[in-house]
């Protein structure tokens, strides 16, 4: 599969209309590309909160030359690195700073920032059961910095105020399975338990559940699909 590119989804995450109405096709359907893009939005939201902080102090010029150092730059790129009076135009600031973070994780330097708050590292394309045609869903898993995993599960299968939408991972056939949560809408994000085997516990599963309060799965599911690492 042929993924967007990089700049492309930077520029989406900026606000930009610069998709063709192919691409945003394939941004709908692709777990992956998807997953990239909210990173890359949150990186712009934590980018434009800085709005309303206190002035940060000009680095030193050993931190321009530690960074210069580090990126293999030359000695020209530490003489040249702009000093911008952090007062002015704070809303200008605001924007280069989100189109910086968003560069950063474009890049090789990205890769190591987005790995901090969210790392993509499984997705599913979650397909219907026999009684619920024509519903369909996605699946992803990240691993954020501090090693916590989250499953993002979005779907087609909208609410009807008289039954929960849970979701599952399952090992295969299902012999054995732990419950994540309720769906509020059409997606949501859950927090895989700590020392579960994802590898094992692979299938993600939207059940339909009556408000019986019986805990266990209704044997009623709606979509399925398996991660794939």
């Amino acid at each position: 599969m042929t993924h967007l590119d990089p700049e492309l989804l930077a520029l989406l995450a900026l606000g930009e209309d610069a998709a063709t109405p192919e691409q945003r096709a394939h941004l709908a359907g692709c777990a992956a590309c998807g997953a990239t893009l909210r990173g890359l939005q949150r990186a712009v939201v934590a980018g434009r909160s800085a709005e309303g902080a206190p002035p940060l102090d000009v680095p030193a010029p050993r931190v321009w030359e530690g960074i210069a150092q580090e990126l293999g730059l030359g000695a020209a790129a530490t003489r040249s690195a702009p000093v911008v009076p952090l007062r002015r135009r704070r809303r200008v600031a605001v924007r280069a700073a989100a189109a910086a973070a968003v560069v950063l994780l474009v890049g090789g330097i990205g890769v190591v920032l987005l790995r901090s708050v969210s790392d993509p590292v499984a997705s599913a394309r979650l397909t219907a059961f026999p009684g619920w045609k024509g519903q369909s869903g996605t699946a992803v898993l990240e691993r954020a910095g501090d090693g916590e995993q989250v499953v993002d599960v979005r779907t087609t299968v909208q609410p009807d105020g008289r039954t929960d939408h849970e979701v599952w991972l399952m090992t295969a056939g299902a012999e054995r399975l732990v419950s994540l949560g309720v769906l509020h809408g059409t997606s949501g994000r859950f927090s895989v338990p700590a020392g579960l085997d994802v590898h094992r516990f692979r299938f993600v599963d939207v059940s339909d559940e009556p408000r019986d309060g019986d805990v266990a799965h209704s044997g009623d599911s709606i979509v399925r699909g398996a991660l794939r690492f």
